[in-house]
């Protein structure tokens, strides 16, 4: 079942759901590093607690640090200020692009020796599961 991601901003504060054909449900916040209100269209506090919520939602893990950041530079920090709606695919999408940029050694700084093997092993693990 298709499934969408959709952030907007009422009056005050942000919002977002996981809407299906048959379901709306509000996106937890876990609360990963800060306790930020969800947020996008910026390279923000806010936009890695959205990046670390949306990647654990869709693969159904715990997103390593260097996915996360990555995500909310590349699509997070892209996506209008006022709303957004992601597919459930072009997470998927993006995932598998980013292995490749992984294995390659051109994403982002990984701090520690071995990351790059445990992020392809996440990226790896997270598809066919769906």
């Amino acid at each position: 079942m298709e499934r969408y991601y959709v952030g907007r901003r009422p009056q005050r504060g942000t919002e977002v759901y996981v809407v299906t054909a048959v379901d709306v449900k509000r996106l937890r916040h876990h609360g990963y590093r800060s306790g930020s209100p969800f947020d996008w269209g910026a390279i923000s506090d806010g936009a890695l607690e959205l990046a670390f919520a949306l990647l654990a939602h869709a693969t159904e893990s715990r997103p390593p640090d260097a996915v996360c950041e990555a995500f909310r530079g590349d699509v997070l920090a892209r996506l209008d200020r006022p709303g957004f709606v992601l597919a459930y695919g072009d997470i998927a999408l993006w995932l598998l692009v980013a292995s490749g940029a992984f294995i390659r050694g051109d994403a982002c700084q990984l701090p520690q020796p071995g990351s790059i093997r445990r992020v392809v092993r996440w990226l790896g693990s997270r598809f066919g599961r769906r």
